[in-house]
Parts: structure tokens; sequence; C-alpha cells
């Protein structure tokens, strides 16, 4: 069933629009709301950043990592939901958007994961366990293993989605569908 738009716009395809998998949009409707999130999130870490809202006392990687860490993960974001727009439009470009974003994006994660466990973390520790009086107890052992455990459980639940958008995106009836392949 094909039907003709009156202002000029080419004929809309019921029948294909319906054979079409439905993964890559349930996938481009969730980036479109993970990458709200982080452009909300990201703006404001650097917003309170850029005003000083800085904890005193702690060291340089401490304070300049988050401006960089934020910085890329709002350049992310910004890939992420033109690349879930496009996804929503069919357009060929859509998919190699998403399954770009998903590398780089497991990629940042990689070092992200990497500079905060070994660099900011323990610099962030020192300052906080001075303060509280806990340098050298055995509340510090167990505030670094702790931190650890959480920091490496936070990237994994961070990177589930770009391994969704990978499998999603791969699979053949969906690079079938995005290149208008017959059966698709």
């Amino acid at each position: 069933m094909t039907t003709s738009n009156p202002q000029g716009y080419p004929p809309i395809s019921f029948e294909s629009s319906s054979q079409r998998p439905r993964a890559p949009k349930v996938v481009a409707i969730i980036g479109i709301i993970f990458a709200g999130i982080a452009i909300l999130n990201h703006t404001v870490g650097l917003i309170l950043v850029f005003n000083n809202a800085v904890v005193p006392g702690m060291p340089p990687i401490a304070t300049h990592w988050p401006v960089i860490d934020s910085s890329v993960s709002l350049v992310l974001a910004l890939v992420l939901i033109v690349a879930s727009i496009n996804t929503l439009r069919w357009a060929r470009s859509g998919r190699r958007m998403m399954i770009g974003w998903a590398v780089l994006h497991l990629s940042w994660l990689m070092i992200h994961g990497i500079v905060y466990i070994s660099m900011v973390m323990p610099e962030m520790l020192k300052v906080q366990l001075a303060a509280s009086g806990q340098q050298g107890s055995q509340a510090e052992s167990v505030a670094k293993a702790a931190a650890v455990i959480v920091a490496i459980l936070t990237l994994a639940i961070i990177a589930a989605f770009p391994i969704v958008v990978l499998i999603v995106m791969r699979r053949a009836d969906v690079k079938a569908a995005f290149e208008g392949q017959p059966g698709s």
C-alpha cells in the first residue's frame, strides 16, 4: 500500500516501514534520552567547574580531569543525538554514526577508567581522608577498595548501552534495512 502526499513529498510505503526491524528505532530513542541526560549533566558540570565550584585543596589532576571528561563526553553526547535522529530517519549515515559513536564511547570509557582509577581517585581520596583525619587507618584501605569497585561497576553499567548499539546495528537484518536491500 503506497500513498502519495499532496505537498509533493515522496510517496510513503507502509509495507516497507512495517517490515523494518524495530530494534534500531528503540536504540535510537534510548540514545536520544541518554544523550539529553549527558548533555545536561556535562554542561552543568562544566558550568560548576568554571564558576570555581571546586573543593579547596584538590590536586590539579582532580580539578582538570572533570573539565577534560565533561568536554569529551559532551561532544560524544552531541554525536549520539545526531546519530540517533539519523537512525530514526532510517538514513544510512545513522547506522554508521551509531556504530562509530559506540566504538568511540567505549574507547573513551577505557581511557577514562584508567585515568580516573589510577590517577584521579587516589588523589581525591588522599585529600578527603586527610580532611577527616582517617589517613593511614584501616578506613583508608576500605575506602580505596570500595571506590575502585564502584568505579568499575559504574563503567560497566555505562558501557552496556554502546555494547547493545554495536550488537543491534551490526545485525544482518538491520544492515539490510539501512541499505534498502530487498527483503528489508
